[in-house]
């Protein structure tokens, strides 16, 4: 009597894919292998969303700090005009005129 080599029916060889578990081996390789691709573009993609957010608010608070002196030395240079600014009438000084309208100044 011939007899080959003897093979278990239940070998489980990496290489024998043809087996009732073969396709959901197969199944559970691609499933894993799409998560763990799933996974890497999002850890990724909140990196590049952390560096693109980093940078806009660097961005962000120069041009608010250029705004910023701006206007301060917009206010200052009205002030500064302001304080310059004596109506005719009112030439005596602050005590005799605490209002800009005409009838509460003093007479020359």
């Amino acid at each position: 009597m011939n007899v080959g080599p003897n093979k278990s029916v239940f070998s489980c060889s990496s290489t024998n894919q043809t087996g009732p578990w073969g396709s959901e081996r197969r199944f559970y390789r691609a499933a894993v292998l799409c998560l763990g691709l799933l996974s890497f573009f999002l850890l990724t993609g909140l990196t590049g969303l952390g560096v693109h957010l980093h940078r806009a608010e660097a961005d962000f608070s120069i041009i608010k700090a250029n705004i910023l002196n701006a206007e301060k030395d917009r206010l200052s240079s009205l002030n500064a005009e302001k304080e310059q600014m004596v109506l005719p009438e009112c030439r005596e000084g602050p005590e005799f005129c605490l209002s800009s309208r005409e009838k509460d100044c003093p007479p020359d």
